[in-house]
């Protein structure tokens, strides 16, 4: 079954960040945000939903720029951090970064636009492409995407069957981000006589999914892994299997 991954981005980043936020103060740690440095592919076999990392044939990626001329943007170098992150998940095979906006009116803070409608487009659309995807892994806890993936596993295929044209069965796997909550997913394919249960992304499977520090070049600029992003060694000794370690190559 061909497996395409779906990424919150926003949604992804922030849980983490707000999830190992008491964790990093306890213990005295101020990059537990590096586990969000993450090779997707690995993250989705990591969390049993498929077989093997190669089963993922593409990956959509969604998230809005962080640039200088936004209003109040944020911590100072934001849009480069981001850069530089984009930058390094842009290597990782059959990835594709789909882009929506911010918006922030005057006297309220940033707040990402379009990526919910840009999510649940190509969803749709790629389920009503023959060729596209069969298995969605949509790595996300906002429960507003429920309605879509419904129709991606029931809706599509009894329109493309009335319509006469080829289509295959669908699967829909739900990866929550550290944090979420899979309740609203339940709640919403149990009265519609379904079954769905998300799967919540843990520590571990984010600690044996990291990305190489030390990535590449392209253009001429060295792509990798910035320092305040980096774990621990000793973190990395207790949580990371010695084969994913993200700082050996």
């Amino acid at each position: 079954m061909r497996a395409w991954m779906y990424i919150d981005g926003y949604n992804f980043y922030f849980a983490i960040k707000e999830e190992f936020k008491a964790k990093r103060l306890r213990q005295g740690l101020d990059n537990r945000i590096g586990l969000g440095w993450c090779d997707f592919r690995r993250l989705a076999h990591a969390s049993g939903v498929v077989t093997t990392p190669e089963e993922v044939s593409t990956i959509k990626y969604f998230t809005a720029k962080v640039t200088e001329e936004d209003p109040h943007h944020g911590r100072p170098y934001e849009s480069d951090r981001q850069a530089n992150w984009l930058s390094a998940v842009q290597t990782t095979p059959g990835l594709r970064i789909i882009l929506g906006r911010h918006l922030q009116p005057k006297g309220s803070t940033r707040k990402e636009k379009q990526t919910d409608v840009n999510i649940a487009v190509e969803l749709l659309l790629d389920a009503l492409d023959p060729e596209g995807c069969e298995h969605a892994v949509l790595v996300t806890g906002d429960t507003d995407f429920a309605p879509a993936g419904w129709a991606f596993v029931h809706r599509v295929p009894e329109l493309l069957t009335r319509l006469g044209l080829p289509t295959t069965a669908k699967r829909l796997s739900v990866l929550l981000p550290p944090g979420q909550s899979g309740k609203g997913w339940c709640k919403y394919f149990a009265e519609r006589g379904s079954v769905l249960e998300p799967v919540p992304i843990t520590e571990p499977m984010l600690a044996s999914s990291l990305l190489k520090y030390e990535i590449g070049t392209a253009d001429g600029h060295a792509i990798r892994c910035l320092p305040e992003w980096r774990l621990m060694s000793t973190y990395l000794d207790l949580s990371v299997p010695a084969s994913r370690r993200p700082d050996r190559k």
